[in-house]
């Protein structure tokens, strides 16, 4: 389609514009005005063919009066009130789903009306249960079509096809024989055969998007068109200026939202005072009818409004201008106001001599500041130089060093040697004289004089000073005579005597040296110590040595141990003491293996006696005894209150352990010390970790670190007898959907950030709930009490198998806020809108209701997915009644049971730990010392099941 080319001019006020009527319009000019073909589509010439561009152009003018073609309404039959009850009850929860049928049942390929004709024309060669059904027919064209994709990813480049071999391959690991054997090649050729038709693309219905602008332009299907913008050239002038503009902008709208703020205050202000205003008129006017009424007259100037009093003017006495010798001025105020109290100019020689008296004081006090800065200084020069004096022996002179030949090494008996004769040798002392002082009275050079001296921050100076200052020279050296021999053996003659160097005992080099030195083991060796074990740690108490208690007296827990550190300095004691007689439990399998458990991940300290009986295949629960760290309502405990607690109950509730499961000689009766080696918080579990290692090393046990979460399983499947359930795992740390495979417990579901048991503590401590017995459990008991009738909304986050606390959490911290808002208003007697009134027990009753829903929701996605009809409700959150009859309900309608334990099993303990220990030892695991560490990140499917089928 051809557009006009001319350019429209411009309006404006000056140009006159014709006016003319119709019989004055040229008839040529008026059709080229009004065909189609001048109409400016106001886009680019290469873009004039698209094809919704021309459908728009074409359909101008045109009527619009087709309509879709429906049939005719008619009158229904059926009758609703039977179908609907008309006491109609909403449901009490509703179990809300993100996933498609699809998506759940895991089978993405759609059967299309091609496959339909296929597959009940293939039919009809079989017979019988023999026939393909349509669910295998959707199976094996998925595991083509994915197969394809992975394989042939560029089939429709190169026209690849995947062969059938390659396909069997995947379908043996996907589908029955019996269904590939007599299904899978017919289907193949199908498939191939559409394959091919389609361009060798895949047959799942995809977006079309843009391939190349040729023969995708008119396609009106192609989703995603590109589209080439001329991007605006981006310089650092550009982009400066542009920022300048928005702040500037920014700054004018703030300005602007400012200037309409204090005038909608002014006119409050405004409204205000002539409300006052009226008041007090109708105030005055009644007591004026009131006096009239009486017969009250006079005294009538307080009824109205007397104008204030304009201020007299007040006039300036000009003073008098003082003489010549006088001195005075006008003190001249900030606001520009003068007084009249006269006052004398400074003169400038007081100037001068404040500023002076200033440069005295700047001066002595740098001076006193660099005394203080020289303070404590030692200057270690050995000779100071004396003051400069007065010559009085010229014939003296100052030291002067004289520097001789080195003699030969040794002399032999072929060399000559020239003996110096005496009167010889006494000149050449008298020129060298002793101690490098020249004796005779010739005039040598003089050489500069030398000290050192040590200055601020260590620093090494040396001073030089010249030999004559002025005409004037230092006083002669004294000689020592004493001295004159210092020097006499100062050669190599002998070379076997070693040279000897003097060194200060006491300088920081030699003192830094012999803080390095190990100390002898003689001199820490005492009675019954081994050295060894005190080489390296001589300020460090060893380890006692276990010793097998005879009564439960005198069974004791020692806990001076606190770092791994010190217990692996017995390591090499533990090594010693584990011989092949160490395996007693399985050795002797008639007899029953008893294990204590170790639990502190979090605020509850547990320890726990079990026993398995290998023979009968039961197992007895001895001892489980607990003690929880309770802190101050509105607030939640800290790792170090935590493991202080722990460090300060562990001794006392092993010995209750012990004494309730009768076991007297634990190094005996015990198999094993098992211990929480994570997840959890960092103080507690190295706490009890190192008291397990102590205890262990005590009885001559072996360790065993266990996963909390698995401990949780193992102990929910023991109590409840559930066979292979779907686990809900939640806890102050932990939300988790398990379920077992190979060997490991898999996680198919879990919190994207906090832990629901988390969300409930935080929540109870914005409403400042007491931390006594749980939080959980007083928001259940305060949930009960709600009325039902408001459920407030809350956001649900439910992301596939995943889901989400830290929202809700929010939202109801909000809603405790207001609720404290409001209380605040009842007590200051404001009037509350009863509707509007929110209570703790609505609060706790609609927290609960949306998290478990979406607990709930979640876990039946898992169920569907293994096809497992059982649930087990494991964690601290577990005990929860409304949660587990929430899960009961849903497990109902699937045809299915729930299985939950008290609060004895659910809340941490000692005995879950030691149950999965003991199951995990049976299976010959071990942890050795050097290994028996802890860890805050231990996710349930690192561990190895190796006791479950």
């Amino acid at each position: 389609m051809s557009t006009r080319k001319v350019r429209y001019k411009k309006l404006n006020t000056k140009t006159p514009l014709p006016v003319l009527r119709e019989d004055q319009i040229d008839a040529s000019e008026y059709e080229s005005l009004t065909t189609e073909s001048q109409i400016a589509t106001g886009v680019e010439q290469a873009e004039e063919n698209e094809y919704h561009l021309q459908a728009a152009l074409k359909g101008v003018g045109q009527s619009t009066d087709t309509e879709i073609p429906v049939p005719p309404p008619q009158k229904s039959e059926a009758n609703y009130d039977e179908l609907y009850p008309t006491p109609y009850v909403e449901p009490r929860n509703y179990i809300k789903f993100s996933e498609t049928v699809e998506e759940t049942l895991s089978i993405l390929y759609d059967m299309t009306t091609e496959d339909e004709e296929y597959l009940k024309s293939y039919n009809t060669k079989w017979t019988g249960n023999t026939q393909l059904s349509e669910d295998d027919f959707e199976r094996i064209m998925e595991v083509f079509e994915d197969t394809a994709a992975e394989q042939a990813p560029f089939a429709a480049v190169d026209n690849t096809v995947v062969p059938f071999e390659v396909m069997v391959q995947v379908m043996n690991q996907i589908l029955p024989g019996k269904l590939i054997q007599a299904h899978a090649k017919n289907v193949y050729e199908y498939w191939k055969t559409r394959r091919q038709a389609s361009g060798n693309k895949p047959l799942h219905p995809a977006l079309k998007f843009e391939t190349h602008q040729e023969h995708d332009d008119m396609d009106p299907y192609v989703c995603f068109r590109r589209r080439e913008v001329r991007q605006t050239r981006k310089t650092r002038a550009r982009d400066a200026q542009v920022s300048d503009k928005l702040k500037k902008l920014r700054k004018e709208l703030e300005e602007a939202r400012q200037l309409v703020v204090f005038s909608h205050q002014r006119e409050i202000f405004k409204k205000e005072l002539l409300s006052s205003d009226r008041l007090i008129f109708e105030q005055r006017a009644n007591l004026k009818d009131t006096k009239v009424r009486l017969s009250i007259k006079g005294e009538d100037e307080d009824l109205y409004n007397a104008r204030p009093q304009k201020r007299p003017k007040i006039d300036v006495q000009q003073t008098s201008r003082p003489g010549p010798h006088g001195q005075l001025r006008l003190i001249v105020h900030p606001n520009g106001g003068r007084s009249m109290e006269p006052t004398d100019l400074v003169i400038l020689a007081d100037k001068l001599a404040e500023k002076e008296n200033e440069l005295r004081n700047d001066v002595e006090m740098k001076v006193q500041n660099h005394r203080r800065w020289n303070h404590n200084y030692v200057d270690l020069t050995a000779d100071p130089l004396p003051p400069v004096q007065e010559e009085k022996e010229p014939s003296f002179r100052p030291a002067k060093t004289t520097y001789l030949m080195t003699p030969p090494a040794s002399a032999s008996d072929s060399m000559e040697i020239d003996e110096t004769p005496l009167a010889e040798a006494n000149g050449s002392l008298s020129r060298t004289g002793i101690n490098g002082i020249n004796l005779s009275g010739v005039d040598r050079e003089e050489m500069f004089s030398y000290r050192r001296r040590i200055g601020r921050l260590n620093r090494l100076y040396i001073d030089r000073r010249p030999p004559k200052l002025n005409g004037q020279r230092s006083p002669p050296h004294e000689i020592d005579y004493t001295q004159s021999d210092r020097w006499k053996y100062d050669q190599d003659d002998d070379d076997d005597e070693q040279p000897v160097y003097e060194v200060d005992p006491n300088s920081s080099p030699q003192m830094r040296f012999r803080s390095t030195i190990p100390p002898s083991p003689f001199l820490f060796r005492r009675q019954g110590v081994d050295a060894a074990a005190l080489q390296g740690a001589a300020s460090r108490q060893a380890l006692p040595q276990p010793q097998a208690p005879s009564t439960q007296s005198q069974i004791s827990i020692n806990l001076q141990v606190t770092t791994p550190s010190e217990a692996s300095a017995t390591s090499r004691v533990w090594k010693d003491k584990t011989p092949l007689d160490r395996q007693n439990a399985m050795a002797k399998p008639n007899r029953p293996l008893l294990a204590i458990g170790c639990e502190g991940s979090a605020n509850k300290l547990g320890i726990g006696i079990i026993s398995h009986d290998p023979s009968t295949g039961k197992t007895a629960v001895l001892a489980n005894i607990r003690h929880t760290f309770v802190s101050p309502p509105g607030t939640g405990f800290l790792p170090k209150d935590t493991a202080r607690h722990h460090r300060a109950f562990f001794a006392q509730l092993t010995r209750s352990a012990l004494a309730s499961a009768g076991v007297t000689d634990p190094s005996s009766q015990l198999c094993c010390v098992c211990y929480t080696k994570g997840p959890g918080m960092g103080a507690p579990l190295q706490s009890v970790a190192v008291a397990a290692r102590t205890i262990a090393l005590m009885w001559d046990l072996p360790l065993v670190g266990v996963n909390h979460c698995v401990g949780h399983i193992e102990m929910g499947r023991e109590i409840t007898g559930a066979g292979n359930p779907v686990v809900l795992y939640v806890s102050g740390g932990n939300t988790q959907v398990i379920a077992y495979a190979e060997r490991r417990y898999r996680i198919f579901g879990e919190t994207l950030d906090i832990a629901v048991g988390n969300c409930l503590d935080r929540f109870a401590r914005a409403l400042e709930i007491s931390n006594d017995p749980a939080p959980g459990y007083n928001i259940e008991l305060l949930a009960r009490k709600a009325s039902g009738r408001a459920l407030v909304d809350l956001p649900y986050a439910v992301k596939g198998m995943d889901c989400s606390f830290s929202g809700i959490l929010s939202a109801a911290e909000l809603l405790a806020a207001q609720m404290k808002e409001q209380e605040a208003k009842i007590a200051r007697g404001e009037e509350v809108r009863e509707e509007d009134r929110l209570t703790p027990e609505d609060l706790c009753f609609s927290l609960q209701e949306t998290v478990y829903a979406m607990l709930v929701e979640i876990t039946e996605r898992a169920m569907a997915h293994v096809g497992s009809n059982q649930v087990l409700i494991v964690g601290g959150v577990g005990c929860n009644e409304r949660l587990q009859a929430m899960m009961g309900q849903m497990a109902k309608e699937r045809g299915g049971s729930v299985y939950a334990t008290d609060e004895r099993f659910c809340i941490d303990n000692g005995i879950m730990i030691a149950h999965a220990g003991l199951l995990a030892y049976e299976t010959g695991f071990r942890t050795p010392l050097e290994e028996s560490t802890c860890t805050q990140r231990f996710r349930t499917d690192e561990v190895y099941v190796k006791w479950r089928d």
